[in-house]
């Protein structure tokens, strides 16, 4: 084999890796540390907004993303635990930022025992990041949110959400 075709096969070869590596580079995954603010979060129960018996919450979010959080589950989907003034839930929520929706699964605590010592109900959530849409697409990560709301009234209600969430950079 001559010098050239040799060079020749070893300059293609680093074509190729150089190409290989800056692909990989471009479908690494970006993460971003949650912080938002949520507000004006409003829920409701029976055949709702969300077009399904079971319960449905909205929220503005501001901080990390802007945007909607969006939260359904069915009656079905609501456990009522022995441990106390308390119940447990799970369901969906999506929120929907300019950049494309964030989808996620949701558990949650309501604490009944806030309101008989401190007037006030708080309930805590872990949201599962499952995928999404736009930028999101394929994301992955938890956030967890924490949100309190005052009798008679009950609503609106406002928290915080804190997490992280990977996307592909694409």
């Amino acid at each position: 084999m001559n010098m050239r075709r040799t060079i020749g096969f070893i300059t293609m070869g680093f074509i190729v890796c150089a190409v290989f590596m800056a692909e990989n580079a471009v479908a690494q995954a970006k993460c971003k540390t949650v912080e938002v603010h949520m507000s004006g979060y409003f829920e409701e129960a029976g055949i709702d907004a969300c077009g399904m018996e079971g319960y449905c919450g909205e929220g503005r979010l501001i901080g990390t993303f802007n945007g909607l959080l969006l939260v359904s589950g069915l009656d079905a989907d609501i456990e009522f635990p022995t441990f106390g003034d308390s119940h447990v839930w799970r369901g969906q929520a999506t929120i929907e930022t300019k950049h494309g929706e964030i989808f996620a699964t949701t558990t949650g605590v309501n604490y009944y025992e806030t309101f008989t010592t401190g007037g006030v109900y708080t309930n805590s959530e872990s949201h599962a990041v499952i995928g999404g849409t736009g930028r999101y697409e394929g994301a992955t990560g938890y956030i967890l949110m924490y949100y309190e709301f005052f009798p008679p009234d009950f609503f609106p209600a406002t928290g915080e959400m804190t997490g992280e969430i990977c996307w592909s950079e694409q």
